[in-house]
């Protein structure tokens, strides 16, 4: 579900609006697309999952309702633009963030990345985006529109560094034994 709003929604017009389903043909309620839509937004707050949607200049067209949350933000204040969100991005990771949105664009193909953002709270968080060009018609620069997929994963990073401590510290604690065992 994007920040934009179905409108006009009432329990006569569930009952009579449908479209069809893309594989089986069949037709599905407004109510029926409606729960699809929770169950999508549950499934992305579980996952820590966000998604915004950009247009070719950059510029957020809209933004899933897990966003703001995932950023620690009111929905008001999130950043509207690829280079306002990159203000928000850690200064030692803003090089690798432009450079890959930058080849992204250039090829015309899908990117990830791994950056730390900084929260309202002033925690940096690890994020992974995942960066898709939308097929469709490109602007008169050539730009098309972009799919962003963003992920929090500071639990697994900060789990990844406790590994990484921990093996220093059982190869230091095993040369030590192996000292001991010589004296």
């Amino acid at each position: 579900m994007t920040n934009k709003k179905l409108r006009g929604d009432t329990a006569a017009a569930d009952a009579n609006v449908r479209s069809p389903a893309p594989a089986s043909g069949k037709a599905v309620s407004l109510s029926a697309l409606r729960e699809q839509a929770a169950g999508l937004r549950r499934a992305q707050l579980m996952a820590n999952l966000a998604h915004v949607i950009t247009k070719p200049d950059g510029s957020f067209e809209s933004w899933s309702e897990t966003l703001p949350a995932l950023l620690g933000i009111e929905p008001q204040d999130v950043a509207n633009s690829t280079r306002k969100w990159l203000d928000l991005v850690h200064p030692l990771d803003r090089e690798l963030f432009r450079s890959t949105a930058l080849r992204a664009r250039a090829a015309q193909q899908r990117a990830n990345v791994e950056y730390r953002i900084s929260r309202t709270d002033g925690v940096w968080i690890y994020l992974r985006q995942v960066m898709e060009p939308i097929p469709g018609e490109a602007d008169a620069q050539g730009r098309t529109r972009w799919f962003n997929t963003i992920q929090d994963i500071t639990a697994s990073k900060e789990a990844e560094q406790r590994i990484r401590r921990l093996n220093r510290v059982h190869a230091m604690l095993s040369g030590i034994n192996a000292l001991i065992v010589r004296v």
